[in-house]
């Protein structure tokens, strides 16, 4: 008998176990967290204009605190993808968008994401389907945009942020068929 794959487990049940292991839902917590948030300083720096013509995706959402801090502070078109239903409904009530799906297939338009981030949930993901990921941040990202990929924080690591061109560059080198068909300019 085969092994269901994390997608299928998370799509099944487990997405909102975890997030009914890991919701925050006191006032100071969700404080203490977006204040502690390893990548929203980045993020509110980015060469971006504020406004709703920017718009992002975060996938592994979880409720959206991050999400919902980036549209209050820079007034962004805030997406979010989770598998879990529960989360979802909380990052629409926190009044962003939330999509019930998992990263290897987006349900977003192609090329229509300014600023795509991986929210500590790649680590979740089946090997055989990171490549899968890629070509998906590839198809759904603008030719210049962000990619911001947050997993297993350290206070020690370094955060690496960097345009999806060069990401892609180096996809291209060791993966040339993952991405066949989608040239950037």
């Amino acid at each position: 008998m085969k092994t269901p794959s994390q997608r299928h487990a998370f799509l099944q049940g487990e997405g909102d176990a975890w997030f009914a292991r890991n919701r925050q839902l006191n006032a100071h917590k969700v404080a203490h967290w977006c204040d502690q948030d390893p990548l929203r300083e980045l993020l509110e720096n980015l060469p971006l204009p504020k406004g709703p013509q920017v718009s992002v995706l975060e996938v592994g959402c979880g409720q959206g605190l991050r999400l919902d801090r980036l549209k209050k502070a820079k007034g962004w078109d805030a997406w979010g993808l989770d598998p879990s239903e529960k989360a979802i409904a909380a990052v629409n009530a926190a009044e962003c968008r939330g999509i019930v799906g998992t990263a290897e297939s987006l349900p977003i338009a192609d090329r229509s994401i300014d600023l795509l981030i991986f929210g500590f949930c790649l680590y979740l993901c089946g090997r055989d389907d990171l490549f899968h990921i890629a070509a998906e941040a590839h198809r759904v990202l603008k030719p210049k945009a962000w990619l911001a990929i947050l997993d297993f924080w350290t206070p020690s690591q370094t955060i690496i942020l960097i345009t999806i061109s060069k990401v892609f560059a180096v996809l291209r080198m060791i993966c040339p068929p993952c991405l066949a068909g989608t040239p950037r300019k």
